[in-house]
């Protein structure tokens, strides 16, 4: 298995896997659960990310990672699960879900930031920094993002976004941790808003104001095209750090117990 993976809960509880944004890791997806109960959390790397190493860049896309999940829940010997992700990771389920419909049972979209293009203005600054890292040493790449007009605006506007993006630079060095960057940079999760109709398991939408790396017309995208799709906003993620996480917990608990018939009321 060349996916690594972290897991929390009994084997009995109800498996909830959730994956992580773009250049973080499993330790994003535990802290984000820290306070959910009785599920089974199982919180791999994505290739790239973490200790899942040991993967080829020229392969990486959304349905390359979601090609990765499916192996795992072999592995795993799961037959359906709920399955969630943020940022990148909401892609990947989605792509997942598009692809593999018979493992999921529910979805969880966190924060979106894909829809069916690739390079997203909005995380261009995170592509910038995997191609700086690749041109040069961290201390160049340090200045250069210092430099640059779209992250001085994030230190004016939004400390703890620029305070993300700085983040990177504490990620391996090698090839595969910032190539990946880019390349996820430019996939897309699916080729056409129409395919989402196919897609049908409940789906919880969340998003949050405030918050310029997930636009919440993202967001509200996805929810007006799934066919059972219910959107919720959370306090900004950013700003009302402690909101947002009790928020969060209350609207994925609610969802993950409701019925299938219930979880779009």
């Amino acid at each position: 298995m060349s996916l690594s993976f972290y897991e929390r809960g009994s084997p009995s509880d109800p498996p909830f896997l959730f994956l992580h944004g773009l250049g973080a890791s499993c330790h994003e997806t535990v802290a984000v659960f820290s306070l959910l109960e009785g599920r089974r959390l199982i919180a791999p790397d994505l290739p790239g990310h973490g200790h899942s190493l040991d993967f080829d860049p020229a392969h990486f896309s959304f349905s390359f990672f979601a090609d990765q999940i499916a192996d795992l829940l072999d592995h795993l010997e799961l037959e359906t699960i709920t399955l969630g992700g943020q940022c990148l990771g909401a892609g990947v389920a989605l792509n997942f879900a598009l692809r593999y419909p018979e493992y999921v049972r529910k979805l969880v979209l966190l924060r979106p930031a894909w829809l069916s293009h690739p390079r997203p203005r909005h995380l261009a600054l995170f592509a910038k920094v995997g191609d700086w890292l690749q041109e040069g040493d961290e201390e160049r790449t340090t200045m250069k993002l210092a430099l640059h007009p779209a992250y001085q605006t994030l230190t004016k506007s939004c400390l703890a976004q620029a305070e993300e993006v700085t983040a990177l630079l504490d990620r391996r060095k090698d090839v595969v941790s910032t190539q990946v960057l880019a390349k996820m940079w430019s996939s897309y999760p699916f080729e056409d808003l129409a395919e989402l109709a196919s897609c049908t398991p409940p789906t919880l939408v969340l998003s949050t104001s405030k918050d310029s790396f997930h636009p919440e017309e993202v967001s509200r995208t996805l929810a007006s095209h799934l066919p059972k799709a219910r959107l919720a906003t959370l306090p900004p993620r950013y700003q009302e750090a402690i909101a947002y996480q009790q928020a969060l917990t209350e609207q994925v608990e609610s969802f993950l117990s409701a019925t299938s018939s219930s979880c779009l009321k």
